[in-house]
């Protein structure tokens, strides 16, 4: 009987292990599935895109809080910013086979 406890309660001490060691930071919630992000450091900024609401999401770095949001066109897939920081570039995607990909 002493056999079974012991890979019972070694399962249980690496199953804890890994749940705390895969917990980091701080869960913020946006307002619907975000498809990408970009980071803007310098402005203290991460741009979301949030696929199924058309915009781009601007969460604050300072209080983790999104202080506004960007209307785009439908889907936008990916975000990213330019090299000099000055534009901010929205992928979209579409689902239609008789449209395509484009940026914004």
């Amino acid at each position: 009987m002493r056999h079974k406890l012991l890979p019972l309660a070694l399962l249980a001490t690496l199953t804890l292990s890994i749940a705390s060691a895969a917990t980091f930071g701080r869960v913020v919630p946006v307002g619907g599935p975000a498809s990408d992000i970009a980071l803007d450091e310098g402005r203290g900024f991460l741009y979301i895109a949030n696929y199924i609401s058309a915009c781009i999401d601007v969460m604050s770095l300072s209080d983790n809080t999104i202080s506004r949001s960007m209307s785009v066109a439908a889907y936008p897939g990916g975000v990213a910013i330019s090299p000099d920081g000055h534009c901010l570039v929205v992928a979209l995607t579409w689902c239609s086979p008789r449209t395509d990909s484009s940026l914004m």
